[in-house]
């Protein structure tokens, strides 16, 4: 399901359809795109919760099922922003650089392979790895970060804390010093020691 990627898209703007420019590229386009449907959807107290309730569902259709039976009078209304996304708004589906992606179902944008830290791709500097998040960051919003690995240098999810790494197995928030020798936090299968 689409919406579960948007936000709400008012963050930093001054109304529903300006997403602001710490926007994430799915909720700009849903704001240019989609601004009736998710208007309509984020004004009404019912809809802003089913959509809250499908947004932490990650996906899961037991889950989102769940949802739609708790808020079933808007489930029309959330059906007509997804149908929308699905067809105005493709990167609302997608995965950019540091976002999780499933092994073997890898939903990254081109150019992208899907790792067990999230979609990724070699890099020489940090800013090599923009993603498709808020402010040009992961899905959380946080800074990705170009790592140094035995098997060359590549993308790695940037964190604030060891929950924005809930999302990949086995992994913590760690400082390091990237490869252009800056020095990020990301998602790593080592603890930080700090």
């Amino acid at each position: 399901m689409a919406v579960a990627t948007v936000g709400g898209g008012s963050e930093g703007g001054s109304s529903l359809c300006n997403a602001g420019p710490s926007a994430s590229q799915c909720e700009t386009c849903a704001s240019a795109n989609c601004c009736t449907p998710l208007s309509t959807c984020t004004s009404s107290g019912p809809c802003n919760n089913l959509l809250s309730c499908v947004m932490g569902c990650a996906g899961v259709s037991a889950c989102i099922e769940g949802c739609d039976q708790t808020y079933p009078e808007s489930v029309p209304t959330l059906d007509a922003l997804d149908t929308c996304l699905t067809l105005k708004c493709v990167i609302c589906a997608e995965s950019g650089v540091g976002d999780p992606c499933t092994l073997g179902a890898n939903t990254c944008i081109a150019d992208l392979t899907c790792s067990t830290l999230g979609c990724s791709k070699a890099c020489v500097h940090s800013s090599d790895c923009g993603g498709i998040g808020p402010n040009d960051g992961n899905f959380t919003g946080q800074p990705n970060a170009c790592i140094s690995t035995a098997h060359g240098d590549f993308c790695t999810p940037g964190c604030a804390t060891n929950d924005d790494c809930a999302s990949f197995t086995d992994t913590f928030c760690a400082t390091t010093t990237s490869a252009d020798s800056l020095a990020v936090s990301v998602c790593s299968t080592l603890p930080d020691g700090g």
